[in-house]
């Protein structure tokens, strides 16, 4: 912390007690009828230091404030949803959380750093009432080959979330594209929106369990009414396809492997056909322009076994 630490004043409030289980620290109290109308009584400086992880559970950011000798706020960090932020401060030392990144926002709670913090210490941001909260790793044993799906049409981010609830950037997912990785039971894994997106909105969060061990796969759904993007079957009768472009301009033909890859097959000119052996199960891309990967997806589809031995599809 900066040489600010050595000014901050305490409070004098109501505790509520929020839990978090990470070992070797304790646990914070937030004062949640604080407000900011409350009265503060400033003190004398803390000579005990204290290193407090700040982590927030709730489905939105929220900005850490510190209030000073005069009881005056001064801006810390912002902690976006399921993210930590850590700070040095003392004993006694008092600091205010609010909602939204610029310090505008509704007083959540308060928090004065106590004795029992020392050396370090854990204060959750606790969700709002009815909502899950963003959880943390536990020791898991049980190893799971985790494989995490994006049938999304737009690129997710992958977090592995640590014991202390901070997020560690594991890999940025195509659309239609897959990532495998080796964890354990009670590990937590987060995706977000975009690529490399810490701040991106959290898609899906998951706790894995005794049931997933040995296998689990996540998939990424997509919005509600967009058509998901699916992976290919490995076996299945084999089908001869006749793609027909009837559309104004070129289309990119992919195949969709067992991982969800697309491969990229071939570019059909407007009024071609694009003709390949294939198999029930296989999945296929048609999407707008030449060789364009990230082109509009005009048609997504695999042969059913009433497909055999031969389908066409046109593109209008």
């Amino acid at each position: 912390m900066s040489s600010h630490t050595s000014r901050l004043g305490i409070m004098s409030c109501a505790i509520f007690v929020a839990a978090c289980g990470v070992a070797g620290d304790s646990t914070g109290q937030l004062d949640a009828g604080a407000g900011d109308g409350a009265t503060m009584r400033c003190a004398e400086v803390g000579t005990t230091p204290v290193t407090l992880h700040f982590i927030n559970q709730r489905a939105a950011a929220v900005s850490l404030r510190w209030l000073n000798e005069a009881c005056s706020e001064i801006p810390y960090a912002s902690i976006a949803p399921g993210a930590s932020a850590t700070e040095s401060t003392f004993v006694g030392h008092a600091w205010r959380i609010r909602e939204g990144t610029t310090g505008d926002g509704e007083v959540i709670a308060d928090y004065v750093a106590q004795a029992t913090d020392a050396p370090t210490g854990t204060v959750i941001i606790p969700p709002i009432a009815g909502q899950p909260p963003v959880l943390c790793s536990s020791m898991g044993v049980s190893p799971v080959a985790l494989r995490v799906v994006n049938q999304r049409s737009a690129p997710v981010s992958l977090f592995w979330i640590d014991s202390q609830c901070q997020e560690f950037f594991r890999s940025t997912l195509s659309p239609g594209r897959s990532f495998d990785e080796d964890s354990y039971v009670g590990h937590v894994w987060r995706v977000r929106e975009g690529a490399q997106a810490s701040v991106g909105a959290i898609l899906e969060e998951r706790v894995l369990v005794a049931a997933d061990a040995p296998l689990a796969t996540m998939r990424i759904a997509p919005p509600a009414g967009e058509t998901p993007t699916v992976c290919s079957t490995e076996t299945g009768a084999a089908v001869s396809l006749t793609v027909n472009n009837q559309s104004g301009g070129p289309v990119s033909i992919y195949w969709v492997n067992a991982s969800c890859e697309p491969i990229f097959r071939e570019t059909t000119a407007s009024g071609h056909a694009f003709t390949q052996s294939t198999f029930v199960g296989h999945v296929w891309q048609v999407r707008a322009g030449d060789a364009a990967a990230n082109g509009v997806l005009l048609q997504q589809f695999a042969p059913l076994a009433a497909d055999a031995p031969s389908m066409t599809v046109n593109i209008p």
